[in-house]
């Protein structure tokens, strides 16, 4: 059955009950995602959960709100669900006091006005379109689903831009100086250093930065699209069975279903993504402006291949995520959990608990130095 990038599809996993606390909502708001999905988030008050303060936890969509039937100004009962992200578990009905408020679900977008609908638009054609739990907004031009494309964009998983975070984005927007993410790459120091943050030095800080990134291999450029239903490991399958971002512009549904792990809605958005004009548009820009993206080589099949690696702690030599990559540009394939079936824990500093059961298992520790010896075979 495989795997997804984050588990098998072929197991379930038993946790231990996460560490719950009391809150009491101060308010709801509504974030806009760059898919135009509408997601209502609750402002709570502090709440020590599992090492951290917690102030935000996503509602996810308003069915869910229903279900739980939450109001401004309910206690509530919080957990960090994989004691990472916070949710909303359940309300303590009888510490109402009668002035708590009902939530509406909202017809405008809350940050352009446009209408809102309760069917899926996000990148597939009538024929696909499906009722769905999320409310999207139905402006393409949209500001907020913009400013997430363009965040998503520079991200580590996507060209990996330095010095270009979500509020530096937020600024060349309001500025004018970007409409969408290819004009990053048009940017120049005269347009940087009479902005607010912005000094010679850490305006050519960030033009080195786009320029650099402007090589970029075929998965990373297919995940910055922010294709929907196409995450890091689907960009990556996509990348090893194209090789080129023609091959994969002209391909059809039928060829699609052929590959392991694409569904039909996953076809569909993909197919029609390409078939946007705007989209072509916007992928035509980024090569006019400079952008080379590599074509995909076949993953090796000889040094690591066959061997399954998880890693632990902080690496001083490069990011998780390059190291993941590096794994797999050798053939080898990533784990999050230690098992009998793990070749290699790779542990960096201030390791977690996969590092004890590593050695309970008696799995191979490479050290990063270790690491870094083994990626030169």
């Amino acid at each position: 059955m495989g795997f997804t990038g984050k588990s098998p599809r072929w197991a379930i996993a038993f946790k231990f009950p996460a560490e719950q606390g009391a809150t009491r909502i101060k308010d709801i708001y509504v974030q806009v995602g760059r898919t135009g999905a509408l997601t209502p988030v609750a402002l709570m008050e502090p709440v020590k959960l599992a090492g951290s303060t917690v102030t935000h936890a996503t509602l996810h969509n308003f069915d869910e709100i229903d279900r739980l039937g939450v109001k401004i100004g309910d206690t509530v009962i919080v957990e960090k669900a994989g004691d990472i992200i916070p949710k909303v578990v359940r309300v303590l009905e009888k510490m109402r006091t009668g002035a708590e408020k009902n939530i509406k679900r909202p017809t405008k977008c809350p940050v352009c006005g446009s209408e809102v609908t309760s069917t899926d638009i996000s990148g597939a054609t009538k024929n696909f379109q499906s009722k769905s739990v999320a409310l999207y907004c139905l402006n393409k031009n949209c500001y907020a689903k913009e400013l997430e494309s363009i965040i998503h964009f520079v991200g580590k998983k996507g060209f990996d831009i330095d010095h270009c975070g979500e509020k530096i984005v937020e600024q060349l927007v309001d500025e004018g100086l970007i409409k969408d993410a290819a004009d990053l790459f048009t940017l120049t120091l005269g347009d940087l250093e009479p902005l607010e943050r912005f000094a010679q030095k850490s305006a050519q800080n960030l033009l080195s930065a786009i320029e650099k990134s402007k090589h970029i291999s075929l998965t990373r450029f297919i995940n910055a699209l922010g294709i929907t239903h196409v995450g890091e490991e689907t960009a990556d399958d996509l990348a090893q069975n194209f090789g080129t971002l023609e091959k994969l512009q002209n391909t059809t549904i039928e060829e699609l279903l052929n590959m392991n792990g694409i569904g039909e809605r996953t076809a569909q958005s993909i197919v029609e993504y390409f078939k946007n004009n705007k989209n072509r548009e916007f992928v035509d820009k980024l090569i006019k402006n400079g952008v080379i993206i590599q074509p995909e080589e076949k993953k090796k099949t000889g040094e690591l291949a066959g061997k399954t690696f998880v890693l632990t702690g902080s690496l001083e030599s490069m990011s998780r995520d390059k190291a993941k990559q590096k794994i797999k540009d050798l053939g080898g394939e990533i784990s999050e959990n230690v098992s009998k079936k793990t070749v290699f824990v790779v542990v960096g500093a201030d390791p977690g608990s996969k590092y004890e059961k590593a050695k309970k298992l008696g799995v191979k520790i490479l050290t990063e130095n270790e690491f870094l010896e083994m990626l030169k075979m």
